[in-house]
């Protein structure tokens, strides 16, 4: 983890960034708290993150048509930039950490890992 915080941090970006543009990316129908859901972390610990990141202009917050009171997350372009540097830093990572799996092994793997993240969602309710 420490090694893939250097390698983001080399192109200016938080761990917690490069999961908020990974969870927006091209989507406009995302609020903070959608977000914060996709993420598994609570709102609140969002909020600074997303107002930060808008300052450095990675985040535009537009209103939503739909609810007046909410705001929609959208990607600058610079966003989205460092969003595709992040995914090949990510998958780098996911390369050296599955080394020696087969394909069939890694699917297996994601299986298994969504049905434990399921299930943690489950116990939370």
């Amino acid at each position: 983890m420490k090694r893939r915080q250097a390698k983001l941090g080399s192109i200016g970006l938080s761990a917690g960034t490069a999961g908020i543009i990974r969870a927006v990316g091209d989507r406009e129908d995302l609020t903070l708290s959608d977000v914060a859901r996709a993420l598994r972390v609570e709102t609140a610990t969002l909020s600074s993150l997303a107002v930060r990141m808008e300052r450095d202009g990675l985040l535009i917050r537009q209103p939503s048509p739909k609810d007046k009171r909410a705001m929609l997350l959208c990607l600058t372009p610079r966003a989205r930039e460092l969003g595709q540097q992040a995914e090949l830093i990510a998958n780098v990572e996911l390369a050296d950490v599955t080394y020696g799996l087969s394909e069939p092994e890694q699917i297996q793997l994601v299986k298994s890992l969504e049905h434990v993240l399921q299930n943690l969602d489950d116990f939370s309710i």
